[in-house]
């Protein structure tokens, strides 16, 4: 046992518990009592044989420490760094001066329960982020986690992620005659809307534009189901009439400047077949047009913004009645027609850009069981019917 007593120079007593770390390192910590100095020897043994042991300096982290750190340690997609920051930044205070190696599940789970109700940190009228937003900054801490444990930082990795339930309500499909009266409203211009410019300004009543280009990129979305980054990073070179397909391999940064930057994933680089009914208006934007220019620009010239694209359309899409209607339910309209329509999963999967056909199925549950009881169906009125009629009364032997 490693435990003296040593006085001070002013002759109080003091024990002095010294204890060497699986490395070989000293360490030494002061008590005033000797049951004091035994029992830090004891727990930096225990720590040691368990695999918690760490050291003074790794104790001192805070979960921001160890976020940054992780983040910052090796090289990231310009999308990605913006969303671990927006993370760092807006979502991760209220836990971000905690010592990373004192973090609980529980102390997680409340911070995730913050999120979805009201960030007060930001604002108190802040009326928190969505289900997803909440999920991705959990998963985004977990990693962070993750790494720590694996570098010797933390002994454990707090974080338990919420089950996922990735399966779409049926009822946030738009239907055809909605998307139409969105595209209609954009193009024809004249919502009303009320806005305030600044903090504590007035509210002002103005009156949209026609968006004619706005009102196309929101019918190919429903013809492509392509998201809308990638609808405002596609090129007129991009359209490739011969061979009837429009190649996505960018997506518009979010960034200024605006430029190309990665797709979301490897596998969201992919061919998507042009529809006869899109042709004319595809036409409408790459004729007399050079191949390295943006296939939707705006009125200055420029590519569509994405954030102001959205506002315009939630603008229209409330005006006529369809809150639903937005650039991603597109994508969940195209992938249920799709499917409705009898093509395979796989297929399905790889022009949506899904990494397998299993993250399709688990959102699009309900129209695959849909679409299996049509099947059924028309299996039993089909062939059963034939079957039924051509059958042949059977006889048992020697009647």
């Amino acid at each position: 046992m490693s435990v003296h007593k040593r006085l001070s120079p002013k002759g109080k007593e003091r024990w002095i518990a010294r204890w060497r770390d699986p490395g070989g390192k000293q360490h030494s910590k002061s008590f005033d009592t000797r049951g004091e100095a035994v029992q830090w020897e004891a727990d930096q043994i225990s720590a040691a044989a368990r695999g918690n042991y760490l050291p003074s300096e790794m104790q001192k982290l805070t979960v921001k420490d160890v976020f940054t750190q992780w983040l910052y340690h090796r090289p990231l997609r310009s999308a990605s760094l913006i969303q671990y920051e927006y993370t760092l930044n807006k979502n991760l205070p209220p836990i971000a001066d905690y010592k990373a190696h004192e973090l609980t599940a529980a102390d997680v789970q409340k911070w995730g329960a913050q999120l979805r109700t009201g960030r007060t940190w930001i604002d108190r009228k802040d009326r928190g982020v969505s289900e997803t937003t909440a999920r991705n900054a959990m998963r985004h801490l977990n990693s962070a986690m993750k790494w720590a444990v694996a570098e010797g930082m933390i002994p454990r990795n707090p974080v338990v992620l919420p089950k996922r339930n990735d399966a779409l309500e049926p009822d946030l499909i738009p239907t055809a005659a909605q998307i139409h009266a969105v595209a209609k409203g954009l193009r024809a211009g004249g919502v009303k809307y009320t806005e305030v410019k600044r903090k504590g300004g007035k509210p002002r009543t103005n009156h949209l534009r026609p968006d004619p280009v706005l009102a196309d990129m929101l019918t190919l979305a429903a013809f492509t189901g392509a998201r809308i980054s990638e609808l405002a990073g596609l090129l007129v070179s991009e359209i490739d009439y011969e061979a009837g397909i429009i190649r996505i391999r960018k997506q518009l940064g979010k960034e200024e400047p605006r430029r190309r930057v990665e797709l979301k994933t490897t596998g969201s680089r992919r061919d998507i077949p042009i529809a006869a009914d899109v042709t004319a208006l595809l036409h409408r934007h790459t004729d007399g047009r050079e191949g390295n220019e943006y296939l939707f620009i705006s009125a200055t010239g420029r590519p569509i913004i994405h954030s102001r694209a959205a506002v315009k359309v939630r603008r229209v899409a409330e005006a006529v009645g369809a809150p639903n209607v937005h650039f991603h339910a597109l994508r969940h309209y195209f992938a249920s027609q799709l499917i409705t329509a009898g093509v395979p999963i796989q297929d399905v999967a790889q022009v949506l850009g899904h990494s397998s056909a299993a993250t399709t199925l688990a959102v699009y549950t309900h129209v695959v069981e849909g679409a299996r009881e049509r099947v059924a169906g028309a299996i039993s009125s089909a062939i059963g019917s034939e079957l039924k009629s051509a059958a042949v009364p059977l006889h048992a032997i020697g009647e």
